[in-house]
């Protein structure tokens, strides 16, 4: 079971995938390229190879900030009342993707007020609290998007537990794919390279 969650701006998915494409650059660029079907092959390893590095840097980066918050901040106590999702298409000049994006509805009971005070979480990568044996979670102010950061999750011990939220939920969210594609275009590309240097 999953014993640690990440903010989507703090995931690396993707990122050992297009760092791959880096490796594949360097080495194409060694082995050397000749004419510009080489040349086009040589630039689609290096531009994506290069996002992967770049998303890996914004990745630390956050991480290092959710840190920083913990070790600063003082939290309150939230409970997971709902996950909500988003599907956002990114249309592009040939086609588009979807991203899928999850928040937490958390409720923070603060001294004198007689009802809760409900925030929303920074976007999830897919609807982690599928992965909690409970609801109740640490809430830290911070100056991300959302304002608050998340931590102290209690994580199942087995897929077999009950989830903390509803069940009829999962039918809500919206289904997340096999987020493969960048893996797949990877290996066209190395077959098609190695294609290239032996015909």
């Amino acid at each position: 079971m999953v014993r640690k969650i990440y903010t989507k701006k703090e995931s690396l998915q993707k990122v050992s995938q297009l760092i791959v494409l880096t490796i594949a650059a360097v080495l194409y660029h060694v082995l050397g390229f000749q004419g510009m079907v080489d040349g086009v092959f040589y630039l689609m390893y290096l531009v994506l190879g290069g996002l992967g590095i770049w998303q890996l840097v914004e990745a630390l980066r956050w991480r290092k900030k959710h840190r920083i918050c913990l070790e600063t901040q003082t939290p309150q106590k939230g409970w997971i009342v709902d996950c909500i999702g988003e599907t956002i298409y990114h249309r592009t000049i040939r086609s588009g993707y979807t991203e899928y994006r999850y928040y937490l509805l958390v409720d923070i009971y603060v001294k004198g007020l007689s009802t809760p005070i409900t925030i929303q979480s920074d976007a999830y990568p897919r609807p982690v609290y599928q992965d909690l044996s409970s609801p109740e979670v640490d809430v830290y102010e911070s100056d991300t998007e959302a304002g608050y950061t998340l931590d102290g999750f209690q994580y199942k011990y087995s897929a077999d537990e009950p989830d903390i939220l509803p069940e009829s939920l999962r039918k809500q969210l919206p289904i997340k794919e096999l987020d493969s594609w960048v893996f797949l275009v990877a290996f066209i590309l190395l077959l098609l390279t190695v294609a290239n240097k032996y015909s």
